[in-house]
């Protein structure tokens, strides 16, 4: 496996992976106790270099409908709207999409909306109702079911965590 990892990491010293590089240097030098954190950042480190890899043997399609997703998390998505972008039929995308990452579009959907919701609600700028919007859902309950389904607790309750 490292030699695999050792091969992508030639091909993507990208701007994080140096910035990675760079954090470890700023805390071997103002830590005594680093040891600990270099492991946290060796650790995401490998995580990167692992996406990236599996990123490089994706199919097209499945990484142009990841992309649309990402370019319009903000937008009332559909599985019709990705699969015209993309130039296939909603049951081909789906099919494709299941058979690389393991879940169906739309479940994809709702954990990068998630995802981008707990980003929001860390960040604290946002009042959770502009979260929801700023995320596709224009309904707050409805938001919030899928929130407290997918992470556990419901927004108000993450965001005082």
């Amino acid at each position: 496996e490292f030699s695999e990892l050792s091969l992508v990491f030639e091909d993507c010293i990208s701007y994080e992976t140096k910035l990675l590089f760079c954090l470890c240097d700023e805390i071997v030098n103002s830590s005594a106790l680093y040891e600990d954190k270099i492991d946290d950042v060796i650790s995401l480190l490998i995580k990167f270099l692992r996406e990236r890899r599996k990123s490089l043997n994706e199919s097209p399609l499945v990484s142009s409908i990841k992309k649309y997703i990402l370019e319009n998390l903000q937008e009332n998505i559909t599985l019709s709207m990705i699969a015209s972008h993309v130039g296939y039929s909603p049951n081909y995308c789906d099919t494709i999409f299941k058979k690389c990452e393991g879940s169906s579009i739309i479940n994809y959907l709702i954990t990068q909306r998630i995802t981008e919701a707990k980003r929001l609600i860390i960040e604290g700028v946002l009042p959770l109702k502009e979260i929801a919007v700023a995320i596709g859902y224009s309904d707050y309950n409805y938001f919030s079911r899928i929130f407290k389904k997918t992470v556990g607790c419901s927004p108000k309750d993450f965001s005082s965590n």
